[in-house]
């Protein structure tokens, strides 16, 4: 990966207050999505995230299920579910 994305995750993690992952296999499996996730829950001390299952059937394992397993998560597989969870994810 090119030092140019690496400083844009950076810079987009450091400059927000919540960080929203949307993860699904291939981001389970991606070695810039595991890297901006440690980044994230560094530099936000594991607070202020935000974790959408994106895909039907999808559960974490691994490094992910370590982050996800002790937050709350949304399920927004279909667009029933989207629109069940936007008023929960905006209360979060």
């Amino acid at each position: 990966m090119g030092a140019d994305i690496a400083d844009s995750m950076a810079s987009a993690v450091e400059n927000s207050k919540v960080v929203v992952c949307g993860v699904s296999s291939r981001y389970a499996n991606s070695p810039n999505c595991r890297m901006e996730a440690d980044y994230a829950n560094k530099v936000l001390k594991g607070g202020n995230m935000v974790w959408l299952v994106m895909e039907d059937g999808f559960r974490p394992s691994g490094w992910l299920a370590l982050y996800m397993g002790q937050k709350l998560y949304y399920e927004v597989t279909d667009d029933t579910k989207v629109h069940q969870q936007i008023p929960k994810i905006v209360q979060q």
